[in-house]
């Protein structure tokens, strides 16, 4: 019995050596990133962006730059100036004429301050689906289209009788109390 009991211990001082051996190993730890190393962090998961309708691209035309000087000059003779806060009035109103401003246009009024003497007109870039916006509200407002060498013609008349005209060009529109004040415009702001 002596040798079943000697092999009994033999397998206990192997399990125990086995078991010691297992405690004493370790196993590698990764290494811990010193201060330079800087890993990239990872993105937050984004939303999908919402799509924009584009804008139109400001111009660089005054209210002075796109009249000739000759009707500058007319302007004057009847003592008109121009009259500085009516693009901000018509903003302040939410009139449709505000758009020609908000696109990055331009927005003037010449007259007799206080007198109902004035006469309007603006000019703006225009994206294609502001062009049908327009259009339609023209058209319900009564104005007549019909086609014209420089673009679409509107015509009609404000709520106080004033004629007035918009002309629709490629990426631009213009507005005025007469074709030939709408026509001087388009010609000396020189954006297509």
């Amino acid at each position: 019995m002596i040798t079943s009991s000697r092999r009994s211990g033999s397998l206990v001082a192997a399990a125990v050596f086995v078991i010691a051996l297992t405690a004493c190993t370790t196993t590698p730890t990764p290494p811990t990133p010193s201060p330079t190393d800087t890993a990239a962090p990872t993105p937050p998961p984004t939303s999908p962006s919402p799509t924009t309708t584009p804008s139109p691209t400001p111009t660089t035309a005054t209210c002075e730059s796109v009249l000739d000087p000759e009707s500058v000059a007319e302007f004057e003779a009847l003592a008109f100036t121009p009259i500085e806060d009516f693009s901000d009035r018509m903003i302040e109103e939410g009139n449709p004429l505000a758009v020609f401003e908000a696109n990055g246009g331009v927005l003037c009024q010449w007259g007799i301050p206080a007198s109902g003497s004035v006469e309007n007109y603006a000019l703006s870039p225009i994206t294609a689906a502001q062009t049908e916006t327009e259009k339609s509200r023209i058209l319900a407002e009564g104005f007549a289209t019909q086609p014209h060498d420089e673009g679409e013609l509107f015509t009609g008349t404000d709520a106080v009788g004033n004629a007035q005209v918009y002309l629709f060009t490629q990426g631009f529109w213009y507005y005025g109390f007469t074709l030939d004040r709408v026509l001087e415009i388009r010609r000396n702001a020189a954006l297509e």
